[in-house]
């Protein structure tokens, strides 16, 4: 944590400290206005029980989502990039519904690229689904990977995003937490680089990593 962020959590404590004393419906707003810029500004910490608490892991950042971006900052990934930024504008911006789709959208655009980069046919309506099995069957990947990587690409994202936001909710409100946002951003950046990095190694042996070419 660099010296800026010590001196605010230091200034935070004092300030908490005080509030609790009232304990009172003011102090909750206050709380939820802190935790709202905290939010915002993707400071990496909350404010639970009147104590300043860790929300996101650091390593997951710095060893996740930020090679993600990496690895399609190339403009061939330009529309992959996009949606996953997006993804987190919606976070900031309180609007977890929609940060869900960004991500189920990035992991789509990340997996249509692959199939254009190697002339791999499929249909614009084509769902992540449908796309992994593209890529797993021109050997992308290899087959006893199949079951892994195609639970954690489908069941752990399009699950999710079709299961809180990628239907009409109808006249009840879904309330979606960070906490369930926060898993699926690192989840499509870790799917993300897998692809990626997947497409890099093809691409200079024509197999997948200890495979055979496709036939």
């Amino acid at each position: 944590m660099n010296k800026g962020k010590k001196n605010l959590k230091k200034v935070l404590k004092i300030y908490l400290k005080e509030l609790r004393r009232f304990n009172d419906y003011k102090s909750f707003e206050v709380v939820g206005k802190l935790n709202k810029r905290f939010k915002e500004h993707l400071f990496n910490y909350r404010i639970e029980n009147y104590k300043i608490v860790n929300c996101n892991s650091s390593f997951l950042q710095d060893n996740v989502v930020k090679p993600a971006f990496c690895l399609i900052r190339d403009k061939t990934f330009h529309g992959a990039e996009k949606d996953f930024r997006q993804a987190f504008d919606d976070y900031k911006n309180n609007n977890n519904i929609a940060a869900i789709n960004s991500c189920g959208r990035a992991l789509e655009s990340t997996l249509k690229i692959i199939c254009d980069l190697n002339k791999w046919k499929y249909e614009e309506k084509y769902t992540a689904g449908k796309l992994i099995n593209i890529c797993r069957d021109n050997g992308l990947f290899e087959d006893f990977f199949k079951e892994e990587i195609t639970k954690l690409l489908t069941e752990g994202i399009t699950h999710l995003r079709n299961a809180k936001s990628g239907h009409g909710s109808g006249a009840k409100k879904v309330e979606i937490p960070d906490y369930y946002v926060d898993y699926m951003i690192h989840t499509t950046a870790t799917c993300i680089v897998f692809l990626v990095r997947a497409n890099e190694h093809y691409k200079l042996t024509g197999k997948a990593a200890g495979g055979i070419a496709p036939t």
